[in-house]
């Protein structure tokens, strides 16, 4: 069954335990998989040491709530298994 529904990818921002400013991820990228999950896909900053990395999802630009923490500092994708995308809906995502 496929399922079309409108992923609107964010500011997509890291803070470094290192300093203070924020490191842009480069290349977000997003797929749904036939069961409806959405997964989301980036390349790492380079030359950051990361902590983690928190995911976000809404279905308005303004209400985010936290999906999900990665303490993983090499992560590079994440599983919204927990989406279950609605035909026509719009879905907006958040990594930071």
């Amino acid at each position: 069954m496929t399922r079309f529904a409108k992923i609107l990818l964010l500011l997509i921002a890291v803070a470094p335990l290192s300093a203070k400013a924020q490191i842009t991820i480069d290349k977000l990228t997003y797929e749904i998989s036939s069961y409806g999950d959405v997964i989301l896909r980036w390349t790492p900053p380079q030359g950051a040491i990361i902590a983690q990395y928190n995911i976000y999802r809404a279905t308005n630009p303004t209400n985010f709530v936290l999906i999900a923490e990665i303490h993983s500092p090499t992560a590079s994708q994440y599983f919204d298994h927990h989406s279950n995308v609605v035909p026509g809906m719009s879905y907006y995502y958040w990594v930071q």
